[in-house]
């Protein structure tokens, strides 16, 4: 209904500064790959990539858990309706799951797009939207009515 179209909209903004943060991860990874890379230097181009997808992972991590840590003050600061703020607590496992997921996915396309394997990256992309997120998505909705 109206209060569950509320809720996404005003989770899309928290969704989008997680993302920004996973991005500018992803960019700097993606520079410092392509820079190794155009020195000559496989090494520390593989080097690089590992720490960025550490990193990542570990940023994403670190967000996710402040979100769940500040989770009731923080709906409190964005509404002061209680069903929104009941509707985005249910919610923050789902965002913190898949932010973790987007950050390492980010990460790894920026760095295959720095290799010059963007059609590797953009066919990885469409593998994991159909064959991961369309299955999970029908199964947190059909099976366990999330």
């Amino acid at each position: 209904g109206p209060a569950e179209t509320v809720t996404w909209a005003i989770l899309g903004y928290l969704w989008s500064i997680l993302k920004y943060i996973s991005d500018g991860i992803a960019d700097a990874a993606e520079s410092r790959c392509a820079l190794h890379l155009v020195t000559n230097d496989p090494n520390l181009a593989r080097l690089s990539a590992c720490k960025s997808h550490f990193i990542g992972f570990f940023s994403s991590l670190f967000m996710t858990s402040i979100m769940f840590m500040v989770g009731m003050e923080l709906t409190k600061a964005l509404t002061p309706d209680p069903t929104l703020q009941r509707l985005m607590v249910e919610t923050f496992p789902l965002i913190g799951m898949g932010n973790v997921v987007q950050s390492s996915g980010l990460i790894s396309a920026s760095l295959l797009g720095a290799q010059g394997k963007s059609g590797l990256s953009t066919l990885l992309q469409f593998l994991g939207n159909w064959c991961v997120t369309i299955t999970l998505a029908a199964m947190f909705t059909y099976g366990l009515h999330i």
